[in-house]
């Protein structure tokens, strides 16, 4: 888990191989922690790889390995290729078919296990601008993945100022297809004069009308 604030700092980790209640370092739980700071900020998304953990920084792309080896339970490292890419937040990484992609300062990259890609040529400025929050938290910058149409979908509420309203804009939804590499458009989803929304759980409300795609 990514522990924040206090004496941790944002960049803290802790694990437990025994008790997934208790993460007290030392002890009967065997847990342990640390701080991620070969690049400095802090941890902003992480998603489970395999039998590994792969975390994200706004700058930094770190995998954790289960090791429990003497004092060392977790071993963290920056991977190679990765220590200027990230991850705005949590909801920007997706894993699809095997493939991780995620969004972040340096645009939609994919991460297979060993090497990095971009996958946003020609279109990463305008993607970066598309995808840009007015609080500058991404809190409502978010990855999906439908595997029936093999699309990661790309959302945005664009113009956001509170839990029912944004007072500008239209929500913003791109789509990458993983096996053709093709991008699509979409910023048709209203509702009346003052809302937005669009139906995909975990990313929006579902609202009573909209226009369908």
């Amino acid at each position: 888990i990514a522990l924040g604030g206090g004496s941790t700092g944002s960049d803290a980790w802790a694990t437990s191989d025994v008790a997934s209640t208790s993460f007290v370092a030392g002890g009967s739980s065997v847990a342990a922690s640390g701080n991620l700071r070969q690049t400095p900020g802090k941890i902003t998304a992480g998603i489970a790889f395999g039998n590994d953990v792969i975390a994200w920084k706004n700058q930094g792309v770190y995998r954790g390995r289960f090791l429990n080896v003497g004092d060392i339970i977790w071993e963290w490292t920056l991977i190679p290729g990765g220590e200027r890419l990230g991850a705005w937040g949590p909801g920007c990484v997706v894993a699809a078919n095997g493939i991780i992609y995620f969004l972040g300062d340096q645009g939609f990259w994919s991460f297979d296990g060993s090497n990095f890609r971009p996958m946003d040529e020609g279109i990463r400025r305008t993607l970066l601008f598309a995808m840009s929050d007015s609080n500058s938290q991404h809190t409502y910058t978010k990855l999906t993945f439908d595997a029936f149409t093999n699309l990661v979908g790309i959302w945005n509420r664009k113009g956001y100022t509170n839990g029912s309203q944004r007072s500008s804009g239209v929500v913003v939804f791109y789509t990458f297809n993983v096996n053709s590499g093709q991008w699509g458009y979409q910023s048709k989803f209203s509702n009346g004069l003052s809302d937005y929304g669009a139906i995909c759980e975990g990313i929006e409300s579902s609202y009573s009308t909209f226009i369908p795609l």
